[in-house]
């Protein structure tokens, strides 16, 4: 093997190494991505770095993104400087200047990151977060109950007619 693939457009690629620089890929898995100024639908790989990029989806074992978005992602090591991801799933995240919507992750180091929801096992650092492990656990909680009130109220009414 040890194959590598310089990357312009393309709709599905598949090698070793991808360097991805100012084009689009629909599909690509490779052991290691390597995206620059590009965006790609989907990426699967070992090791994947994005440099003021995007993407749609991308799953590997490390993630390191600067000044880049994707909407799911999902690692063991991620590490995101002034970047934004939507969902992210990761064993240990590491979060500098950057934006969340829901983080899951065993271990949170974070540094003036914010996030929507935060669920994490640690957390080192400062991150804003509207609701944390704790509060989320709450919300679901008293979203059951009011799902159960409304359904027994539902239920009660009908037997009434």
């Amino acid at each position: 093997m040890g194959a590598e693939l310089p990357v312009a457009d393309a709709e599905e690629v598949s090698a070793e190494v991808i360097h991805l620089e100012g084009g689009r890929i629909g599909r690509v898995e490779a052991e290691t991505v390597n995206i620059d100024q590009g965006g790609a639908n989907s990426v699967k790989a070992g090791q994947v770095e994005m440099q003021r990029s995007a993407a749609v989806q991308v799953n590997a074992e490390r993630i390191h993104m600067q000044q880049s978005a994707t909407v799911a992602l999902r690692g063991q090591e991620l590490v995101l400087e002034q970047s934004g991801v939507a969902l992210a799933m990761a064993d240990q995240a590491h979060l500098q200047g950057s934006r969340a919507g829901v983080l899951a992750g065993g271990t949170v180091h974070s540094q003036d990151s914010k996030s929507i929801i935060l669920l994490a096992g640690e957390v080192h650092g400062n991150v804003e977060t509207i609701l944390d492990t704790r509060g989320a656990l709450i919300a679901g909680m008293a979203a059951g109950m009011s799902a159960g009130v409304l359904l027994l109220l539902g239920t009660l009414l009908r037997r009434r007619r």
